[in-house]
C-alpha cells in the first residue's frame, strides 16, 4: 500500500484545517483513516511515507541560493624585485620550508637573489636555465 493522490489531497485539506500546534502525524493518520472509512491503524504501515509527506506540507523546502565564490582580493603589487619575487615562489611552490626566508631581510636584492638560490640547491632543487 501506498499513498495515493486521493490520500494526498485528504492529507492536504487535514493539515490545513489542523492547528499547527498540536497536530501530530499520528492524529493526521488516525483522521484520514476516518474519512477514508478504514479501520484504526489501516495506515500504519505508511508511516514513514505519511510523516515525509507532512513534513513537506508544513515546511517546504526553499530553493537554494546560489552561492557566488567569493571575489579575489588584488594582491598589494609588490616593491620587490622580481628576481626576488620568482625565487619565493618557487621555494613555496616545492616547500621548502620556512629556514628558506630566514636571514633575508637585511639583504640588498643581488645578494637575496643569490642567497635564495644558494639555498634552494643546497636543499636538492636544480634550478635549470637561468636563474632569476
Amino acid at each position: 500500500m501506498e499513498l495515493t493522490a486521493e490520500h494526498k489531497k485528504k492529507i492536504k485539506k487535514i493539515v490545513a484545517k489542523a492547528d499547527k500546534q498540536t497536530m501530530t502525524v499520528k492524529t493526521v493518520r488516525r483522521t484520514l483513516e476516518k474519512s477514508l472509512g478504514l479501520e484504526k491503524d489501516a495506515l500504519k504501515p505508511l508511516k514513514e511515507e505519511l510523516t515525509a509527506y507532512v513534513t513537506l506540507l508544513i515546511d517546504p523546502p526553499t530553493p537554494a541560493k546560489e552561492k557566488k565564490p567569493p571575489a579575489k582580493k588584488a594582491k598589494p603589487e609588490s616593491t620587490e624585485d622580481a628576481r626576488i619575487v620568482q625565487l619565493k615562489k618557487m621555494g613555496q611552490a616545492v616547500r621548502a620550508g620556512p629556514t628558506l626566508f630566514k636571514g633575508l631581510k637585511d639583504l640588498d636584492a643581488d645578494a637575496k637573489a643569490a642567497e635564495l638560490k644558494e639555498r634552494l640547491v643546497a636543499k636538492g632543487y636544480e634550478i635549470s636555465g637561468e636563474a632569476p
